[in-house]
Protein backbone atom coordinates (compact mmCIF):
# COMPACT_ATOMS: atom_id res chain seq x y z
CA UNK A 1 0.00 0.00 0.00
CA UNK A 2 0.92 3.45 -0.51
CA UNK A 3 0.17 7.01 0.43
CA UNK A 4 0.10 10.23 -1.57
CA UNK A 5 0.72 9.55 -4.91
CA UNK A 6 2.27 12.28 -6.93
CA UNK A 7 2.47 12.22 -10.73
CA UNK A 8 4.84 14.75 -12.91
CA UNK A 9 3.32 15.32 -16.31
CA UNK A 10 3.85 16.49 -19.40
CA UNK A 11 2.29 18.39 -22.12
CA UNK A 12 1.31 16.32 -25.04
CA UNK A 13 2.05 18.37 -27.92
CA UNK A 14 -1.13 17.70 -29.74
CA UNK A 15 -3.46 18.80 -26.66
CA UNK A 16 -1.46 21.51 -26.88
CA UNK A 17 -1.38 22.44 -30.48
CA UNK A 18 -5.19 21.99 -30.29
CA UNK A 19 -5.97 24.25 -27.33
CA UNK A 20 -3.31 27.61 -28.53
CA UNK A 21 -5.56 26.62 -32.22
CA UNK A 22 -8.33 27.41 -30.46
CA UNK A 23 -7.22 29.91 -28.57
CA UNK A 24 -5.79 32.36 -31.23
CA UNK A 25 -8.93 32.49 -33.27
CA UNK A 26 -11.09 33.28 -30.14
CA UNK A 27 -10.23 37.24 -31.27
CA UNK A 28 -11.51 36.59 -35.08
CA UNK A 29 -14.97 34.92 -32.97
CA UNK A 30 -15.30 37.66 -30.29
CA UNK A 31 -14.74 39.94 -33.06
CA UNK A 32 -17.44 38.68 -35.83
CA UNK A 33 -19.56 37.60 -33.74
CA UNK A 34 -20.64 40.73 -32.10
CA UNK A 35 -20.40 42.29 -35.57
CA UNK A 36 -22.74 39.84 -36.99
CA UNK A 37 -25.14 40.48 -34.30
CA UNK A 38 -24.94 44.30 -35.05
CA UNK A 39 -25.75 43.93 -38.77
CA UNK A 40 -28.53 41.55 -37.97
CA UNK A 41 -29.43 43.84 -35.94
CA UNK A 42 -29.97 46.74 -38.20
CA UNK A 43 -31.01 44.11 -41.27
CA UNK A 44 -34.19 42.99 -38.07
CA UNK A 45 -34.58 47.52 -37.69
CA UNK A 46 -35.52 47.46 -41.60
CA UNK A 47 -37.74 44.62 -41.22
CA UNK A 48 -39.69 46.53 -38.67
CA UNK A 49 -39.57 50.11 -40.43
CA UNK A 50 -40.88 47.84 -43.76
CA UNK A 51 -43.65 46.73 -41.74
CA UNK A 52 -44.74 50.66 -39.97
CA UNK A 53 -44.05 51.96 -43.20
CA UNK A 54 -47.09 49.94 -45.33
CA UNK A 55 -49.06 49.21 -42.46
CA UNK A 56 -49.45 53.54 -42.32
CA UNK A 57 -49.40 53.54 -45.96
CA UNK A 58 -52.86 51.25 -45.64
CA UNK A 59 -54.54 52.72 -42.79
CA UNK A 60 -54.18 55.98 -44.35
CA UNK A 61 -54.44 55.85 -48.08
CA UNK A 62 -57.77 57.27 -49.28
CA UNK A 63 -59.17 55.12 -51.93
CA UNK A 64 -62.35 53.66 -53.59
CA UNK A 65 -63.87 51.37 -50.63
CA UNK A 66 -64.47 48.52 -52.65
CA UNK A 67 -60.84 48.39 -53.78
CA UNK A 68 -59.46 48.70 -50.18
CA UNK A 69 -59.25 45.03 -49.95
CA UNK A 70 -57.12 44.45 -53.41
CA UNK A 71 -54.88 47.46 -52.02
CA UNK A 72 -54.49 45.92 -48.48
CA UNK A 73 -53.92 42.63 -50.36
CA UNK A 74 -51.33 44.22 -52.85
CA UNK A 75 -49.13 46.03 -50.49
CA UNK A 76 -49.02 42.87 -48.40
CA UNK A 77 -47.38 40.96 -50.73
CA UNK A 78 -45.29 43.68 -51.36
CA UNK A 79 -44.57 43.73 -47.81
CA UNK A 80 -43.56 40.16 -47.48
CA UNK A 81 -41.67 40.00 -50.50
CA UNK A 82 -39.15 42.68 -49.39
CA UNK A 83 -39.32 40.93 -45.69
CA UNK A 84 -38.43 37.44 -47.42
CA UNK A 85 -35.08 39.27 -49.02
CA UNK A 86 -34.44 41.06 -45.55
CA UNK A 87 -34.80 37.53 -43.75
CA UNK A 88 -32.36 35.62 -46.46
CA UNK A 89 -29.24 37.97 -45.72
CA UNK A 90 -29.38 37.55 -42.19
CA UNK A 91 -26.07 36.09 -41.30
CA UNK A 92 -25.10 33.23 -38.85
CA UNK A 93 -21.69 33.02 -36.30
CA UNK A 94 -20.97 29.18 -38.20
CA UNK A 95 -19.56 31.25 -41.47
CA UNK A 96 -16.87 32.63 -39.06
CA UNK A 97 -15.05 29.67 -39.41
CA UNK A 98 -15.98 29.45 -42.75
CA UNK A 99 -14.86 32.65 -44.19
CA UNK A 100 -12.01 34.41 -44.36
CA UNK A 101 -11.86 37.85 -42.53
CA UNK A 102 -11.58 39.66 -45.97
CA UNK A 103 -14.88 37.74 -46.96
CA UNK A 104 -16.57 38.11 -43.40
CA UNK A 105 -15.80 42.30 -43.41
CA UNK A 106 -16.97 41.94 -47.22
CA UNK A 107 -20.47 40.14 -46.42
CA UNK A 108 -20.62 42.54 -43.70
CA UNK A 109 -20.76 46.17 -45.52
CA UNK A 110 -22.77 44.45 -48.32
CA UNK A 111 -25.73 43.99 -45.95
CA UNK A 112 -25.18 47.45 -44.46
CA UNK A 113 -24.99 48.91 -48.43
CA UNK A 114 -28.34 47.26 -49.07
CA UNK A 115 -30.07 48.84 -46.54
CA UNK A 116 -31.00 52.43 -48.57
CA UNK A 117 -31.60 50.62 -51.44
CA UNK A 118 -34.74 48.36 -49.77
CA UNK A 119 -35.74 51.72 -48.63
CA UNK A 120 -35.68 53.11 -51.57
CA UNK A 121 -36.97 50.13 -53.54
CA UNK A 122 -40.12 49.70 -51.62
CA UNK A 123 -41.32 53.05 -51.38
CA UNK A 124 -41.23 52.85 -55.55
CA UNK A 125 -42.84 49.89 -55.70
CA UNK A 126 -45.20 50.89 -53.33
CA UNK A 127 -46.70 54.59 -54.69
CA UNK A 128 -46.61 52.78 -58.41
CA UNK A 129 -49.08 50.03 -56.70
CA UNK A 130 -51.05 52.82 -55.43
CA UNK A 131 -51.14 54.29 -58.78
CA UNK A 132 -51.38 51.75 -60.95
CA UNK A 133 -55.01 50.68 -58.62
CA UNK A 134 -55.99 54.63 -58.80
CA UNK A 135 -55.55 54.06 -62.48
CA UNK A 136 -57.89 50.80 -62.45
CA UNK A 137 -60.07 53.10 -60.60
CA UNK A 138 -60.28 56.21 -63.45
CA UNK A 139 -60.25 53.96 -65.96
CA UNK A 140 -63.40 51.97 -64.69
CA UNK A 141 -64.81 55.44 -64.05
CA UNK A 142 -64.34 56.84 -67.13
CA UNK A 143 -66.13 53.45 -68.81
CA UNK A 144 -69.11 54.16 -66.63
CA UNK A 145 -69.68 57.46 -67.73
CA UNK A 146 -69.21 56.47 -71.63
CA UNK A 147 -71.74 54.50 -70.63
CA UNK A 148 -74.34 56.63 -68.46
CA UNK A 149 -73.73 58.98 -72.49
CA UNK A 150 -74.08 56.44 -74.40
CA UNK A 151 -77.36 55.53 -72.47
CA UNK A 152 -78.60 59.37 -72.81
CA UNK A 153 -77.81 59.65 -76.11
CA UNK A 154 -79.45 56.93 -76.92
CA UNK A 155 -82.47 57.89 -75.01
CA UNK A 156 -82.24 61.17 -77.09
CA UNK A 157 -82.38 59.64 -79.95
CA UNK A 158 -85.18 57.62 -79.48
CA UNK A 159 -87.25 60.25 -78.46
CA UNK A 160 -86.73 62.16 -81.25
CA UNK A 161 -87.35 59.59 -83.52
CA UNK A 162 -90.84 58.76 -82.11
CA UNK A 163 -91.76 62.50 -82.39
CA UNK A 164 -89.90 64.48 -85.28
CA UNK A 165 -92.24 67.81 -83.75
CA UNK A 166 -90.31 68.19 -80.73
CA UNK A 167 -89.32 71.38 -80.06
CA UNK A 168 -85.35 72.02 -80.92
CA UNK A 169 -85.43 73.46 -77.18
CA UNK A 170 -85.63 70.16 -75.70
CA UNK A 171 -83.68 68.44 -77.80
CA UNK A 172 -80.97 70.86 -77.15
CA UNK A 173 -81.32 70.93 -73.27
CA UNK A 174 -81.07 67.27 -73.54
CA UNK A 175 -77.71 67.16 -75.44
CA UNK A 176 -76.40 70.24 -73.41
CA UNK A 177 -76.54 68.18 -70.31
CA UNK A 178 -74.78 65.19 -71.96
CA UNK A 179 -72.21 67.42 -73.06
CA UNK A 180 -72.07 68.72 -69.66
CA UNK A 181 -71.61 65.43 -67.67
CA UNK A 182 -68.17 65.12 -70.30
CA UNK A 183 -66.87 68.36 -69.52
CA UNK A 184 -67.71 67.99 -65.78
CA UNK A 185 -65.09 64.94 -65.68
CA UNK A 186 -62.30 67.04 -67.85
CA UNK A 187 -62.11 69.54 -65.22
CA UNK A 188 -61.90 68.16 -61.88
CA UNK A 189 -58.75 69.17 -60.41
CA UNK A 190 -56.19 68.00 -57.52
CA UNK A 191 -57.06 70.32 -54.29
CA UNK A 192 -54.70 68.56 -51.97
CA UNK A 193 -51.15 65.68 -52.34
CA UNK A 194 -52.37 62.31 -51.80
CA UNK A 195 -52.46 60.61 -48.83
CA UNK A 196 -49.89 58.13 -49.85
CA UNK A 197 -47.85 60.89 -50.25
CA UNK A 198 -48.20 62.63 -46.71
CA UNK A 199 -47.53 58.94 -45.56
CA UNK A 200 -44.19 59.32 -47.07
CA UNK A 201 -43.55 62.67 -46.32
CA UNK A 202 -44.29 61.79 -42.33
CA UNK A 203 -41.55 58.25 -43.27
CA UNK A 204 -38.63 60.80 -44.55
CA UNK A 205 -39.07 63.10 -42.09
CA UNK A 206 -38.61 60.81 -39.22
CA UNK A 207 -36.29 59.29 -40.41
CA UNK A 208 -34.02 62.67 -41.24
CA UNK A 209 -34.76 63.38 -37.31
CA UNK A 210 -33.17 60.04 -36.64
CA UNK A 211 -30.17 60.26 -38.68
CA UNK A 212 -29.21 64.40 -37.82
CA UNK A 213 -28.02 62.87 -34.38
CA UNK A 214 -25.57 60.39 -36.25
CA UNK A 215 -21.93 61.31 -35.66
CA UNK A 216 -20.43 59.97 -38.76
CA UNK A 217 -22.20 63.05 -40.75
CA UNK A 218 -20.37 64.60 -43.85
CA UNK A 219 -20.68 68.21 -44.37
CA UNK A 220 -22.45 66.75 -47.36
CA UNK A 221 -24.66 64.74 -45.45
CA UNK A 222 -25.61 67.84 -42.79
CA UNK A 223 -26.24 70.20 -46.31
CA UNK A 224 -28.76 67.43 -47.03
CA UNK A 225 -30.47 67.61 -43.71
CA UNK A 226 -31.12 70.87 -43.66
CA UNK A 227 -32.37 71.29 -47.27
CA UNK A 228 -34.72 67.87 -46.55
CA UNK A 229 -36.08 69.58 -43.25
CA UNK A 230 -36.38 73.27 -45.49
CA UNK A 231 -38.19 71.53 -48.18
CA UNK A 232 -40.58 69.56 -45.91
CA UNK A 233 -41.25 73.12 -44.54
CA UNK A 234 -42.28 74.40 -47.46
CA UNK A 235 -44.61 71.22 -49.05
CA UNK A 236 -46.79 72.40 -45.60
CA UNK A 237 -47.03 75.98 -47.17
CA UNK A 238 -50.32 74.98 -48.86
CA UNK A 239 -51.41 78.19 -49.73
CA UNK A 240 -48.06 79.70 -51.19
CA UNK A 241 -47.49 76.32 -53.24
CA UNK A 242 -49.38 74.77 -55.79
CA UNK A 243 -50.27 70.96 -55.99
CA UNK A 244 -47.98 70.87 -58.86
CA UNK A 245 -45.44 72.94 -57.28
CA UNK A 246 -45.73 70.92 -53.83
CA UNK A 247 -45.44 67.58 -55.85
CA UNK A 248 -42.15 68.50 -57.34
CA UNK A 249 -40.91 69.54 -54.12
CA UNK A 250 -41.62 65.90 -52.64
CA UNK A 251 -39.62 64.41 -55.73
CA UNK A 252 -36.46 66.07 -54.41
CA UNK A 253 -37.26 65.33 -50.77
CA UNK A 254 -37.34 61.76 -51.95
CA UNK A 255 -34.69 62.28 -53.93
CA UNK A 256 -32.26 64.00 -51.36
CA UNK A 257 -33.29 60.93 -48.76
CA UNK A 258 -32.29 58.26 -50.76
CA UNK A 259 -28.84 60.03 -51.49
CA UNK A 260 -28.33 60.61 -47.75
CA UNK A 261 -28.92 57.47 -46.67
CA UNK A 262 -26.74 55.66 -49.27
CA UNK A 263 -24.17 58.01 -48.15
CA UNK A 264 -24.21 56.89 -44.49
CA UNK A 265 -24.35 53.40 -45.55
CA UNK A 266 -20.86 53.91 -47.00
CA UNK A 267 -19.73 56.01 -44.23
CA UNK A 268 -20.72 53.22 -42.03
CA UNK A 269 -18.72 50.58 -44.31
CA UNK A 270 -15.89 52.74 -44.09
CA UNK A 271 -16.25 52.78 -40.18
CA UNK A 272 -16.78 48.71 -40.12
CA UNK A 273 -13.13 48.24 -42.23
CA UNK A 274 -11.16 50.83 -40.13
CA UNK A 275 -9.07 49.05 -37.87
CA UNK A 276 -10.17 45.53 -38.12
CA UNK A 277 -6.86 44.32 -36.91
CA UNK A 278 -6.82 46.52 -33.99
CA UNK A 279 -10.59 45.53 -33.27
CA UNK A 280 -9.86 42.06 -33.26
CA UNK A 281 -6.71 42.46 -30.69
CA UNK A 282 -8.77 44.33 -28.63
CA UNK A 283 -11.41 41.10 -28.89
CA UNK A 284 -8.82 38.79 -27.86
CA UNK A 285 -7.61 40.48 -24.86
CA UNK A 286 -10.82 41.15 -23.69
CA UNK A 287 -11.27 37.44 -23.30
CA UNK A 288 -8.00 36.62 -22.40
CA UNK A 289 -8.60 38.74 -19.18
CA UNK A 290 -11.87 37.12 -18.53
CA UNK A 291 -10.82 33.88 -19.26
CA UNK A 292 -7.80 34.61 -16.68
CA UNK A 293 -10.31 36.68 -14.17
CA UNK A 294 -7.99 39.73 -14.89
CA UNK A 295 -9.20 43.22 -14.81
CA UNK A 296 -7.92 44.71 -18.72
CA UNK A 297 -5.84 47.66 -18.80
CA UNK A 298 -7.68 51.12 -18.87
CA UNK A 299 -5.54 52.93 -21.78
CA UNK A 300 -5.47 49.74 -23.85
CA UNK A 301 -7.20 50.85 -26.83
CA UNK A 302 -4.93 53.42 -27.32
CA UNK A 303 -1.72 51.30 -26.87
CA UNK A 304 0.54 50.91 -30.36
CA UNK A 305 -0.02 47.45 -31.86
CA UNK A 306 3.04 45.65 -31.28
CA UNK A 307 2.67 46.56 -27.59
CA UNK A 308 -1.15 45.31 -27.39
CA UNK A 309 0.49 42.16 -29.42
CA UNK A 310 3.21 41.28 -26.92
CA UNK A 311 0.91 41.53 -23.75
CA UNK A 312 -1.83 39.48 -25.76
CA UNK A 313 1.17 36.56 -26.49
CA UNK A 314 2.25 36.91 -22.64
CA UNK A 315 -1.80 36.46 -21.74
CA UNK A 316 -2.39 33.42 -24.24
CA UNK A 317 0.64 31.59 -22.95
CA UNK A 318 -0.92 31.79 -19.15
CA UNK A 319 -4.26 30.88 -20.95
CA UNK A 320 -3.00 27.99 -22.62
CA UNK A 321 -1.31 26.71 -19.33
CA UNK A 322 -4.85 27.29 -17.53
CA UNK A 323 -6.59 25.37 -20.54
CA UNK A 324 -4.57 22.85 -20.51
CA UNK A 325 -4.75 22.44 -16.89
CA UNK A 326 -8.37 22.55 -17.11
CA UNK A 327 -8.15 19.28 -19.62
CA UNK A 328 -6.42 17.01 -17.12
CA UNK A 329 -9.16 18.58 -14.57
CA UNK A 330 -11.58 17.32 -16.78
CA UNK A 331 -9.72 14.08 -17.78
CA UNK A 332 -9.37 13.08 -14.48
CA UNK A 333 -13.04 13.94 -13.20
CA UNK A 334 -14.30 11.92 -15.79
CA UNK A 335 -12.13 9.07 -15.22
CA UNK A 336 -13.06 9.06 -10.92
CA UNK A 337 -16.51 8.93 -12.45
CA UNK A 338 -16.08 6.01 -14.57
CA UNK A 339 -14.76 4.48 -11.48
CA UNK A 340 -17.99 5.56 -9.14
CA UNK A 341 -16.71 8.62 -7.84
CA UNK A 342 -18.10 12.16 -8.44
CA UNK A 343 -16.83 15.31 -7.76
CA UNK A 344 -18.04 17.11 -4.53
CA UNK A 345 -16.25 20.53 -4.64
CA UNK A 346 -13.10 21.86 -6.68
CA UNK A 347 -11.59 25.26 -6.09
CA UNK A 348 -8.46 27.29 -7.05
CA UNK A 349 -5.39 27.18 -5.11
CA UNK A 350 -2.14 29.10 -4.08
CA UNK A 351 -1.36 32.73 -4.23
CA UNK A 352 -2.54 33.21 -7.62
CA UNK A 353 -4.34 30.81 -8.33
CA UNK A 354 -2.57 28.34 -11.05
CA UNK A 355 -3.37 25.50 -9.16
CA UNK A 356 -6.98 23.36 -8.54
CA UNK A 357 -7.95 20.76 -6.10
CA UNK A 358 -11.00 18.35 -6.66
CA UNK A 359 -12.56 16.09 -3.82
CA UNK A 360 -14.22 13.32 -5.60
CA UNK A 361 -16.59 10.60 -3.19
CA UNK A 362 -18.49 7.60 -3.13
CA UNK A 363 -19.86 5.73 -0.07
CA UNK A 364 -16.57 4.51 1.82
CA UNK A 365 -13.68 6.87 0.59
CA UNK A 366 -12.89 10.71 -0.45
CA UNK A 367 -9.91 10.99 -2.57
CA UNK A 368 -8.43 14.59 -3.41
CA UNK A 369 -6.72 15.40 -6.74
CA UNK A 370 -4.51 18.51 -6.82
CA UNK A 371 -3.62 19.54 -10.10
CA UNK A 372 -1.11 22.05 -11.43
CA UNK A 373 0.66 22.78 -14.85
CA UNK A 374 3.35 20.20 -15.07
CA UNK A 375 2.22 17.72 -11.73
CA UNK A 376 -0.67 15.71 -10.41
CA UNK A 377 -1.26 14.26 -6.34
CA UNK A 378 -4.16 12.03 -5.59
CA UNK A 379 -4.89 10.98 -2.04
CA UNK A 380 -7.05 10.04 0.05
CA UNK A 381 -8.20 12.61 2.85
CA UNK A 382 -11.09 13.14 4.76
CA UNK A 383 -14.12 15.74 4.88
CA UNK A 384 -13.90 18.14 8.14
CA UNK A 385 -13.61 21.43 9.65
CA UNK A 386 -11.66 19.76 12.66
CA UNK A 387 -8.27 17.35 12.97
CA UNK A 388 -8.72 13.65 12.14
CA UNK A 389 -9.83 11.65 15.30
CA UNK A 390 -8.09 8.60 15.80
CA UNK A 391 -10.97 6.48 14.34
CA UNK A 392 -10.89 8.94 11.57
CA UNK A 393 -6.84 8.56 10.96
CA UNK A 394 -7.37 4.73 11.39
CA UNK A 395 -9.82 4.73 8.81
CA UNK A 396 -8.33 6.63 6.03
CA UNK A 397 -4.87 4.56 6.33
CA UNK A 398 -6.70 1.59 5.50
CA UNK A 399 -8.84 3.46 2.55
CA UNK A 400 -5.50 4.13 1.02
CA UNK A 401 -5.80 0.49 0.29
CA UNK A 402 -8.53 1.16 -1.90
CA UNK A 403 -6.37 3.61 -4.10
CA UNK A 404 -3.58 1.59 -4.06
CA UNK A 405 -5.74 -0.72 -6.28
CA UNK A 406 -6.82 2.32 -8.00
CA UNK A 407 -4.18 3.66 -9.19
CA UNK A 408 -2.86 2.06 -11.92
CA UNK A 409 -6.14 1.77 -13.90
CA UNK A 410 -6.33 5.67 -13.45
CA UNK A 411 -2.57 6.09 -14.77
CA UNK A 412 -3.48 3.80 -17.83
CA UNK A 413 -6.65 6.16 -18.23
CA UNK A 414 -4.78 9.25 -17.97
CA UNK A 415 -2.02 8.08 -20.79
CA UNK A 416 -5.21 7.08 -23.15
CA UNK A 417 -6.18 11.15 -22.98
CA UNK A 418 -2.62 12.00 -23.92
CA UNK A 419 -1.93 13.11 -20.48
CA UNK A 420 1.80 11.80 -20.46
CA UNK A 421 3.37 10.51 -16.80
CA UNK A 422 7.09 11.21 -16.53
CA UNK A 423 7.74 10.27 -13.17
CA UNK A 424 6.04 9.70 -10.07
CA UNK A 425 6.47 8.87 -6.53
CA UNK A 426 4.12 7.41 -3.82
CA UNK A 427 4.94 8.00 -0.64
CA UNK A 428 4.31 5.35 1.72
CA UNK A 429 1.21 4.87 4.32
CA UNK A 430 1.98 6.88 7.47
CA UNK A 431 -0.95 8.68 9.78
CA UNK A 432 1.59 12.36 8.60
CA UNK A 433 -0.02 12.09 5.45
CA UNK A 434 -3.50 11.45 6.78
CA UNK A 435 -5.59 15.06 6.61
CA UNK A 436 -9.31 16.48 6.26
CA UNK A 437 -10.30 19.32 3.83
CA UNK A 438 -13.24 21.65 4.42
CA UNK A 439 -15.04 21.97 1.88
CA UNK A 440 -18.14 24.09 3.55
CA UNK A 441 -17.14 27.60 2.75
CA UNK A 442 -15.69 26.25 -0.38
CA UNK A 443 -16.73 27.83 -3.59
CA UNK A 444 -15.48 26.32 -6.94
CA UNK A 445 -14.18 29.28 -9.11
CA UNK A 446 -13.99 26.73 -11.85
CA UNK A 447 -15.12 28.18 -15.48
CA UNK A 448 -17.19 25.38 -16.83
CA UNK A 449 -17.39 27.11 -20.58
CA UNK A 450 -13.57 27.60 -21.20
CA UNK A 451 -14.12 29.99 -24.33
CA UNK A 452 -16.34 33.32 -24.14
CA UNK A 453 -18.24 34.08 -26.90
CA UNK A 454 -18.62 37.79 -25.80
CA UNK A 455 -16.83 40.89 -26.93
CA UNK A 456 -15.76 41.53 -23.65
CA UNK A 457 -16.92 42.49 -19.88
CA UNK A 458 -18.13 46.39 -20.99
CA UNK A 459 -18.99 45.03 -24.83
CA UNK A 460 -22.92 45.86 -25.28
CA UNK A 461 -23.61 44.34 -28.66
CA UNK A 462 -27.41 44.65 -27.90
CA UNK A 463 -27.02 47.29 -30.61
CA UNK A 464 -26.75 47.32 -34.76
CA UNK A 465 -24.42 49.78 -36.40
CA UNK A 466 -26.97 52.78 -36.99
CA UNK A 467 -27.45 53.21 -33.32
CA UNK A 468 -23.80 52.73 -32.38
CA UNK A 469 -23.62 55.91 -33.92
CA UNK A 470 -26.16 57.88 -32.52
CA UNK A 471 -29.23 56.75 -34.90
CA UNK A 472 -32.00 56.59 -32.02
CA UNK A 473 -34.19 53.96 -34.22
CA UNK A 474 -37.51 55.35 -34.18
CA UNK A 475 -40.69 54.15 -36.57
CA UNK A 476 -43.84 56.07 -37.97
CA UNK A 477 -46.37 54.23 -35.80
CA UNK A 478 -44.38 54.90 -32.35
Amino acid sequence: MSGPKLMHITNDPKVIQRINNRLNTIGKENYFSSQIQSINIDIQNEMIWIKNYVNETMNNTSIQQDKVEYLHNSLIKIQNNYLIKLNSILLSNTIISEKSITELNNLIVSRIKELPRVKRELMRDILDKIDSIKKIIQKEEYEKQLKIQKEKIDEYNSQESAAENRSRTVRTKVFASILDDADGEKNIEEIDLPSEDYVLLNTIKEGVTEIREMDILTSEDKKYVKMILEDVDNINKKGKYSVSARKNILVSIITYYHILEKSIAYSLSDEILKDTKKKQMLGQYQFLCEYLETEPQNNIKNMDNDKLENIINDLTRQASDKAYRMYVEDTISNIMKEYGYDSVVSYNIGEDNKNSRIVFSNDNINICSSVSKDAVMIQVVGIGEEQPTKEEVQKQVEQQGALCSLYPQIKEKMEENNIHIVNESCTPVSEDTVMNISISKTHSKRKKKIYSTGFGRNADISMGFYEQHGRKVMHIDS
